[in-house]
């Protein structure tokens, strides 16, 4: 049987790694849709990049950047088994806030359909390491 308190602390975990699944992946699809601009525009489609311009849709992917990793960072600083925990500050920094630095260099860059196709890769790889921290997280418990 669990405790309410190992309850609270599964349910803490899943919304933290929910809502990392959701930011990474909501800005790899506005990344996709400025990839595919051209052809979402021929086919009648509207895209945040179609609507609103490249430019302005480039500036809300950084917004979503900058605003994971600041909530990292305040989850780091927060939870005090992350906060000791070496391996967790190397794992965010080198896995997670560096990537995320590339990609938003890479996105500013950014003026081609590969350039953006790039960008995209570099966002699966940000989601490939954000699943991994669970064997990380493990050790916590």
């Amino acid at each position: 049987v669990l405790s309410s308190e190992a309850c609270s602390a599964a349910w803490s975990w899943v919304s933290g790694f929910a809502f990392f699944a959701f930011v990474t992946t909501l800005g790899r699809e506005i990344i996709k849709d400025i990839e595919d601009v051209k052809g979402d525009r021929e086919a009648g489609c509207k895209t945040l990049p179609i609507e609103m311009g490249e430019s302005y849709t480039k500036t809300v992917v950084l917004a979503i950047n900058i605003t994971t990793v600041v909530a990292l960072g305040v989850v780091w600083f927060v939870v005090p088994e992350l906060r000791n925990s070496t391996l967790t500050l190397g794992y965010f920094v080198v896995l997670l806030a560096i990537p995320y630095a590339i990609l938003s260099y890479t996105l500013l860059k950014a003026s081609k359909p590969q350039d953006y196709h790039r960008a995209s890769q570099i966002s699966k790889l940000i989601m490939l390491a954000g699943i991994l921290y669970v064997f990380v997280a493990q050790t916590f418990f």
